[in-house]
C-alpha cells in the first residue's frame, strides 16, 4: 500500500485505528524501517513451523531488525 492510500484510509477510519502490516517471506531491515516511515503501528511476520531452538533464534534475529529500525 502506498503512503497516500494509507493517509486516506486513516482519514476515513479515524486516527485511532491501528495500521497493521503483514509481511510474508524474508523480512529486510529496509522494509522494517519503511513501515515506520509510512505510519505502520504493528507488523505481523511469517514464522515457519520449526522446533523450539530454531524458532527462538529466528525471533531473536527479527527482534534485532526491528530494534535497529526504531
Amino acid at each position: 500500500m502506498l503512503p497516500g492510500q494509507l493517509e486516506e484510509l486513516r482519514a476515513a477510519a479515524a486516527p485511532d485505528v491501528p495500521v497493521i502490516n503483514i509481511n510474508m517471506g524474508e523480512l529486510t531491515a529496509k522494509a522494517v524501517a519503511g513501515y515506520g516511515d509510512i505510519g505502520v503501528d504493528h507488523a505481523l511476520v511469517e514464522l515457519p513451523t520449526e522446533l523450539r531452538d530454531p524458532t527462538l533464534k529466528r525471533l531473536d534475529k527479527l527482534r534485532a531488525k526491528f530494534a535497529r529500525s526504531a
